[in-house]
This record gives C-alpha cells, sequence and structure tokens, in this order.
C-alpha cells in the first residue's frame, strides 16, 4: 500500500514537473510569431547545393539569380543559417532537411 502511495505522488510530481516546464518554455523562451524585416526561406535541395553566400556592396547574394534580384530590390544585407552546423549529427540534419533553413 505505502509503495502505491509513493508510485502515486512521484507520477503526480513528474506531470506537475512537466506542465510547469511547458508554461515555463512557452512564456520565457516563446519568439513572436512576427519578426519585422526577417525572412524564413527553406531552400530546395538543388538550390541548397548550388549555394554561394556572400555579401557584395552591402547586399546578401546567393548564387541563385532570382533571389539575388530580390535581394538587390529589397535590400537584404544579411542571409545566416537558421540552425548552427550539427558537428557530428551534420549528416542528420542534412537528411531531414534542417540544413536548408535560412534567415534573410
Amino acid at each position: 500500500m505505502f509503495t502505491r502511495y509513493i508510485i502515486v505522488r512521484i507520477c503526480r510530481l513528474a506531470a506537475f514537473g512537466c506542465i510547469f516546464f511547458l508554461l515555463l518554455n512557452q512564456t520565457l523562451f516563446a519568439q513572436p510569431e512576427y519578426q519585422q524585416n526577417a525572412l524564413l526561406v527553406k531552400f530546395t535541395k538543388s538550390a541548397a547545393e548550388q549555394l554561394n553566400i556572400r555579401i557584395v556592396n552591402n547586399i546578401a547574394l546567393t548564387g541563385l539569380h532570382s533571389l539575388d534580384e530580390l535581394n538587390r530590390r529589397f535590400l537584404a544585407r544579411n542571409i545566416k543559417r537558421v540552425l548552427r552546423p550539427g558537428g557530428k549529427f551534420e549528416q542528420r540534419h542534412q537528411a531531414f532537411g534542417l540544413t536548408r533553413y535560412y534567415t534573410l
């Protein structure tokens, strides 16, 4: 009987911890749904392989003609990969397409 009481208490404590973590995560670490002057882009696999990112005359160029024209038109000054390189997990990141997300 006592062990069942302990198990129930542990389960309740774990559930409370999960709920607390979710609420804390949403309030402290939540990012706004809209970020002014930023655009999230996911490149296709073939486009990601052709990327040649460089900054010329304070404009971010990618080596993709259509995107470079838009960057010049809207004065995109920076392009940055969303997720940092994955180290030993980089191949997995590539397999799931996580390396193709960039912020302009």
